[in-house]
């Protein structure tokens, strides 16, 4: 689970409340218990740090950090499940970005994505996602959740949110879009995990494409 540019690995838990939110739905039995990881996402400097990014570092070196380090550092130390119907990406804003970016393109690794208030950029789709979108059947049989949010007022990731959804729907991929009242803010957020931590791991719960 991802935090935004401006945040970092802390506020999902010390802002987003996420382990009061997680633990009441578990005692509700609402949501199955899971291991929640929240890692730091920038793997190079925030631009809201003021300092210069690494020399060199590609920009998808937040998704070398999750797939090469920070997963396999996982099973190694916690009594995980492995396969891709056991795990999820999420993340509000940035990490949602990268949600789109890493957890579309590798769904060998995740059948669960998360995002919130975040979007799509518009680029050609099927060069972006192959996967994805090549064979609609094979990814909507495949996929166990693909799940967007977007507050109604957030001028910073509405249109984006909005384009990933008519991508979505255009491609025939199978997904569950809602905006909700709010802006680019914590409300939303708290509401997205609350919403989302409830259809994880139950079986093929997005509805409609």
């Amino acid at each position: 689970m991802l935090h935004g540019s401006g945040q970092n690995e802390n506020d999902w838990s010390e802002v987003g409340r996420a382990n009061f939110i997680l633990d009441n739905l578990i005692a509700e039995g609402k949501a199955r218990p899971m291991i929640v990881v929240m890692p730091y996402g920038h793997a190079q400097p925030s631009i809201l740090s003021g300092r210069l990014a690494q020399p060199g570092l590609p920009p998808a070196a937040f998704a070398d950090d999750l797939l090469n380090e920070i997963i396999p550092a996982v099973e190694k130390n916690f009594r995980v499940l492995t396969r891709p119907d056991d795990r999820a990406m999420a993340g509000l804003s940035m990490g949602g970005g990268q949600t789109v970016s890493i957890g579309l393109t590798h769904l060998d690794k995740f059948h669960s994505i998360g995002v919130f208030s975040a979007g799509w950029n518009g680029q050609d789709a099927a060069k972006q996602f192959p996967d994805l979108v090549t064979d609609p059947a094979a990814t909507n049989k495949k996929m166990r959740l693909i799940w967007a949010t977007c507050g109604t007022g957030d001028t910073t990731a509405l249109q984006g949110a909005r384009r990933l959804d008519e991508m979505l729907k255009q491609h025939q991929i199978r997904h569950t879009y809602l905006e909700t009242e709010g802006v680019h803010e914590w409300k939303v957020w708290r509401f997205c995990l609350h919403e989302f931590a409830q259809l994880l791991f139950k079986g093929g719960t997005s509805s409609g494409v």
